[in-house]
């Protein structure tokens, strides 16, 4: 239950009075709900990106714009609220990072499928909107909007990264052989899985412990990727190459 909350501060640390309400905004994506990842558009609007429900049943991803100012952005999906909810699956949908691409689309990732909020069986998702909210019928399969990966096993999302060439790279767990492994995903951009990347598209990195799980991506001016995150209780760092190789480097 409960809302989920946006705060902006000013630049030495006091909440700022111009936004929202004493610098504070809420929102209800309804029931238990988080907001897990935000993007600020050159134009200074706020996209935030997370998951809801609506019963005890299964989340469902959420995705929400603010106006610079706090308020909610009436102009963007199809409800005058400024909220966009999608599905992907009958189970648990969850969006966890959210990025903005240069035209001003918007793409999230997460995963899809889901069971009781625990994340098994579910596969890598991905989406991606046009400015105002709707999905983007140029992107995945039959025009939905929408793509799932799988790796052969259970998978989840936590790091979204668009490269300069416009290709979209997607890193979190693996955990087809049980222990789990940083995970990554490149597609093209129509969502189609990039088949120079990799193995088909994906890549699969063991740190030798259990648990490996990419948490966070940053891409280098070289085009060489950077996933960091953890294996067991320890920080873990790979960087690869622009074919999904690991950079011997």
């Amino acid at each position: 239950g409960g809302v989920s909350t946006l705060v902006r501060y000013l630049a030495n640390g006091p909440l700022d009075p111009s936004f929202g309400t004493n610098g504070k905004v809420t929102i209800d994506f309804g029931g238990n709900q988080a907001v897990t990842s935000l993007a600020l558009q050159p134009d200074g609007r706020i996209v935030l990106a997370g998951f809801g429900n609506a019963s005890s049943c299964c989340y469902y991803i959420s995705l929400a714009r603010f106006n610079a100012d706090g308020s909610p952005d009436t102009g963007f999906g199809t409800s005058g609220n400024g909220k966009v909810t999608t599905d992907f699956s009958s189970t648990d949908d969850v969006a966890t990072a959210v990025a903005l691409q240069p035209d001003g689309k918007i793409l999230l990732a997460g995963y899809s499928n889901g069971r009781s909020g625990d994340g098994l069986n579910s596969d890598f998702a991905l989406a991606r909107y046009h400015a105002n909210g709707t999905l983007d019928a140029s992107f995945g399969p039959g025009g939905t909007g929408k793509v799932t990966t799988d790796f052969g096993g259970t998978e989840i999302g936590f790091a979204l990264a668009v490269q300069s060439g416009g290709k979209i790279v997607v890193a979190g767990r693996a955990d087809g052989g049980g222990a789990g492994d940083f995970a990554l995903a490149r597609y093209n951009g129509d969502g189609t899985l990039d088949a120079g990347f990799g193995t088909n598209g994906k890549v699969t990195t063991d740190f030798g412990g259990a648990g490996d799980t990419g948490r966070a991506a940053l891409l280098q001016s070289d085009g060489r990727i950077v996933v960091a995150g953890h294996t067991q209780s320890d920080f873990a760092l790979a960087r690869y190459n622009d074919d999904g190789s690991l950079d011997a480097n």
